[in-house]
């Protein structure tokens, strides 16, 4: 029974905490030293079918462990295959039905709250624009097509920015749009975004989550089985233990390092893309280049602040260290006692910890050695270069918005740096006429007056922006405040009272009790009133918070008659 226990804990050794080393000694396969090597058959696009992450689908054994409830410090460890599929088929039902867009889903979900698709003609100009380029990188693509079809959205961010989801909405960012020199620029960027739904990476969390249920509910049965046995309470332990050292090296290392090959995947399958659509494919290695000098930047400014001195390892860092050496010992003891070649040396330095993208000199180094592979013939030509890009975004519709959004970004990063008067000139630039109600741009301005001491003036710019069909939630709060820090009392009540959905007041008795507050401060007893009584319908307890506002105002009220006598 001890032999059996201890292959049993070896077993989960092996399956658990294995990783490269184990799996190679196990199969007699040395794994490619470069990511670009594991495509050395065919380009990328030509095996996209088989290296595709494949969806979750419900079965019997997905099922069993979707019944089994499993916590860790109170939280649900894995993965509900089950809830999980029912949520992606009910979206797929309303898209199909038309019951809701993509660009829907990807507002409902997105996690970035300030997330803000430009609208308008010369947005519209621009998106068209885009797409061509989308069209032209797809109709490349030699498998089933995407559904939904893919759509883009320009977003008002200065960052040089693209993204992808799992509704094959296609996020550019102003920032990027104004920082690409060429279409083939922005052919490489919007490539790279486009893999990651032909490769179906957005399913890779899933896939991780449900792996993580998986051993951990099989660690828990095992070591259920070995406790049974009073002679194998250790190995019970031991079991238990490996599983939260494998689950925490999943967690910690082995995800984002999944997460850095599908990022080489993309950059390789941009290639593809762009070569094949007559592209300069060297322009995906420029925002490479890019994103390098930003890393550069980060770093210096990482090590500046551990200047203080060094730390001492993480928790994590150790027990990933503990699972390296027992990857180690086990490749040497499958290989007959003798240790696995180490490989040669890299030509460029790894990306350490939790990074989710590779380092830009890694990433340019598979790029180039993936181009020698297959494209040295050069079988796909270039095509003439149309300026397309710049006709577009600088000459054409797609101008004014640009300009607008690149002006208020300068106008909000001059607010930052307390330099008003630069902040007001950017604003003033983007308005059409005294009266243009362009609620951003007031905001600005009333910011900037303040700054310079012209209160009114401040003022002025929200009460342009109120009168504007888009006024916004800010707007409303903003002016609201001024009105009650400069006890302009009746104006007060009067943006409550119009803007109340859009004034945070929740839950509603603290509307009541605000209203209640700026009318009888106001002095006009008989809407204070009237408003106590509609407070009091709402309950008792509604009925309690209104009649100590009321209190609290007239008291005030008579503190301040008092005062001027």
């Amino acid at each position: 029974m001890r032999r059996l226990a201890f292959l049993m804990v070896l077993g989960l050794a092996l399956v658990g905490l294995g990783g490269c080393k184990t799996t190679q000694a196990l199969l007699g396969k040395s794994e490619p030293q470069h990511a670009y090597q594991e495509f050395q058959e065919q380009p990328l696009i030509g095996q996209a079918q088989e290296v595709r992450i494949k969806p979750l689908e419900p079965n019997f054994y997905t099922d069993f462990l979707d019944d089994v409830r499993y916590t860790e410090g109170g939280q649900q460890v894995g993965l509900n295959v089950r809830a999980w599929a029912q949520s992606r088929a009910a979206e797929q039902r309303a898209l199909a039905l038309g019951a809701v867009t993509p660009l829907e889903l990807t507002k409902r979900t997105a996690r970035n709250k300030n997330f803000v698709p430009l609208e308008g003609p010369g947005a519209r100009a621009i998106t068209d624009y885009v797409q061509t380029v989308i069209n032209r990188l797809l109709a490349q693509w030699p498998h089933q097509p995407l559904d939904p079809p893919v759509t883009a959205i320009i977003i008002d961010n200065p960052s040089y920015m693209a993204a992808m989801n799992r509704f094959n909405v296609l996020q550019i960012s102003i920032g990027l749009l104004v920082n690409v020199e060429t279409e083939d620029e922005l052919a490489a960027v919007i490539a790279h975004e486009l893999t990651h739904s032909l490769l179906n990476h957005h399913d890779a969390i899933a896939r991780q989550l449900y792996r993580s249920k998986q051993t951990a509910v099989g660690a828990t049965f095992l070591a259920s089985l070995l406790a049974g046995d009073g002679n194998n309470k250790n190995a019970a332990l031991a079991v238990l233990m490996l599983e939260r050292m494998q689950r925490h090296h999943a967690e910690e290392v082995g995800f984002f390092e999944w997460q850095r090959e599908h990022e080489i995947q993309a950059d390789l399958m941009a290639l593809d893309l762009t070569k094949r659509a007559g592209y300069d494919w060297g322009k995906v290695a420029v925002y490479l280049e890019r994103l390098q000098s930003q890393e550069e930047a980060a770093e210096a400014a990482q090590a500046k602040k551990g200047e203080a001195g060094e730390s001492e390892p993480s928790l994590g860092t150790a027990i990933k260290g503990m699972i390296n050496g027992l990857d180690t010992g086990l490749a040497t003891l499958i290989n007959g006692g003798e240790a696995p070649e180490e490989p040669a040396p890299l030509p460029y330095k790894t990306t350490e910890g939790k990074h989710e993208h590779p380092s830009a000199e890694e990433r340019l180094f598979n790029l180039a050695g993936y181009e020698r592979t297959h494209y040295r013939k050069d079988v796909f030509m270039d095509k003439p270069s149309v300026d397309r890009l710049h006709k577009v975004v600088w000459r054409g519709a797609g101008f004014e918005v640009i300009k607008r959004s690149v002006f208020l970004n300068e106008a909000e990063e001059a607010l930052e740096a307390n330099d008003h008067d630069l902040a007001a000139e950017k604003a003033l630039a983007v308005l059409e006429g005294a009266n243009d109600p362009d609620p951003r741009a007031r905001i600005i301005l009333f910011h900037a007056r303040k700054g310079q001491g012209n209160i009114a003036t401040a003022l002025k710019n929200l009460e342009i922006a109120r009168a504007g069909s888009g006024a916004t939630k800010r707007v409303f709060t903003l002016l609201l405040g001024e009105y009650i820090r400069l006890q302009r009392w009746d104006e007060a009540f009067d943006v409550l009272k119009h803007g109340q959905n859009k004034v945070a007041m929740h839950p509603e008795h603290e509307y009541f009790a605000l209203a209640i507050s700026l009318t009888v401060k106001a002095g006009d007893q008989r809407r204070a009133t009237s408003l106590l009584q509609a407070c009091a319908r709402k309950g008792v307890a509604y009925q309690t918070y209104c009649q100590s506002a009321y209190m609290r105002a007239m008291e005030v009220t008579s503190t301040a008659s008092a005062a001027n006598y």
